[in-house]
């Protein structure tokens, strides 16, 4: 009777998503920003910035994905993304609400955030999702 070598262990979706990620990966999770993130020793005007940003890209997804369930075909298909929509609009955005009150007083509208331009890639994402919406 000859030995099986043993089977390896499935691969996991995520770990394929990591492998394809290659280096991308690791300059993310080793980052100085993720690390100060995971530490707790993040400055407070970064965190703003980036939240700032984070919350920029909502609105613009929130638009996306509203156009998205207006031109589903049917309420069956409608109802998924109505879902997302209410739980991205719920607690996550009460997230920013929280976390802006807790950096200075902000509140989550744009009104008290002109001070903090668009980052490039934010103004390019946004527009990306938002000419997505516009146009089908």
């Amino acid at each position: 009777m000859t030995s099986q070598p043993p089977a390896s262990p499935p691969s996991r979706f995520t770990d394929a998503l990591r492998e394809a990620a290659g280096d991308g990966w690791d300059r993310v999770v080793n980052h100085r920003f993720a690390d100060e993130l995971a530490a707790g020793t993040i400055d407070r005007d970064v965190l703003r910035r980036y939240l700032i940003q984070d919350h920029r890209f909502l609105d613009a997804f929130v638009v996306l994905l509203s156009s998205a369930v207006s031109r589903a075909r049917c309420l069956s298909d409608r109802v998924p993304g109505c879902q997302f929509l209410a739980l991205i609009t719920g607690k996550e955005n009460t997230y920013f609400e929280r976390s802006f009150e807790a950096l200075g007083g902000l509140c989550a509208d744009e009104d008290n955030r002109g001070d903090v331009p668009d980052a490039d890639v934010t103004r390019r994402f946004v527009k990306l999702m938002r000419d997505a919406a516009m146009g089908g």
